[in-house]
């Protein structure tokens, strides 16, 4: 099957920074074999597949090193989706992560090496995309508070449209400004009617998974179990973004249970919904967004 790499979670809290010997990758820094993807000196298809188990109401991974990269893919929208294979055990001894599996730290003493991680300022699933030019040869230095990182700053910040020109030329303003981001920017938990919530894809496939999930909400009412969905809300809608097949169970459950109700994140962000909805997609008009979302089709 196929997911975002920002849909599945790390299974351990720290992980090293080459790959092992079992990987076509053996003793690769985990930074350069992302530039290697990055910069076409290799494919998607000479990673091995990821494994993932389906765990507390998400996919959880033993495969970190790789997981690590691919989150740095999607981030820098260099990658949609990849194929998983599903299993059915972890060894306990890596199940040790303390964040639900968000992000990932090195060991003591490991680091990334290469260009590109730099230019993805988090890769938890919540934080914004990455934004870098394509074109650019010039090297990213390893100080956080480079103009790289700045630039990343205010492209986060760009959505204040009170203040656009602010100053970050300093540590002090640069931590000050991640603490007084727009309120566009943020998330808002909400409980929603699954009714009123749209999809963003045309297509899914379902598996026993969410089969599964279904019939369980049939019984339950929040659904406390499942992790919150990411939706947009514009346009006067709410609009799904990383959580289609969750999406598709609670419909599926709210039609004999009318009181189930979905935990949404809540994003009300046009541009970036838009750019989101059109990366795939570019030939969509407004006109046919507005005009989708109500039903999806179930691949067999």
């Amino acid at each position: 099957m196929d997911l975002r790499p920002s849909e599945i979670y790390f299974s351990q809290a720290e992980i090293n920074s080459r790959f092992d010997q079992k990987s076509r990758h053996c003793g690769k820094n985990i930074g350069e074999t992302l530039d290697e993807l990055m910069e076409g000196r290799c494919s998607i298809s000479d990673i091995p597949t990821i494994s993932v188990m389906w765990r507390g109401g998400k996919w959880v991974t033993a495969d970190n090193r790789r997981l690590w990269v691919f989150r740095h893919l999607e981030k820098l929208r260099k990658c949609t989706t990849i194929y998983v294979r599903e299993t059915h055990y972890i060894n306990p001894k890596k199940l040790n992560s303390i964040n639900g599996g968000r992000t990932v730290k090195f060991y003591r003493g490991k680091s990334a090496t290469g260009r590109w991680h730099h230019q993805v300022s988090s890769i938890d699933p919540d934080a914004s995309l990455a934004t870098y030019s394509e074109t650019s040869n010039q090297n990213v230095t390893r100080n956080p508070y480079t103009t790289s990182s700045l630039s990343m700053l205010r492209t986060l910040t760009s959505y204040d449209r009170r203040s656009p020109q602010r100053d970050y030329s300093n540590y002090s303003n640069f931590h000050a400004a991640i603490s007084n981001l727009s309120l566009s920017t943020s998330r808002n938990v909400e409980r929603l009617d699954p009714l009123n919530v749209r999809y963003t894809k045309e297509t899914i496939t379902i598996n026993s998974h969410f089969e599964n999930l279904k019939l369980g909400l049939r019984y339950s009412v929040n659904g406390e179990n499942v992790d919150a969905i990411t939706v947009y809300k514009v346009f006067g809608k709410y609009w799904v973004t990383d959580g289609n097949k969750r999406l598709w169970a609670y419909k599926e459950a709210r039609s004999s249970n009318i009181g189930v109700r979905i935990q949404v994140k809540v994003k009300e962000d046009k541009e970036e919904f838009l750019e989101l909805m059109r990366k795939d997609r570019p030939w969509l008009s407004l006109i046919d967004i507005l005009q989708s979302g109500e039903n999806i089709q179930i691949l067999t």
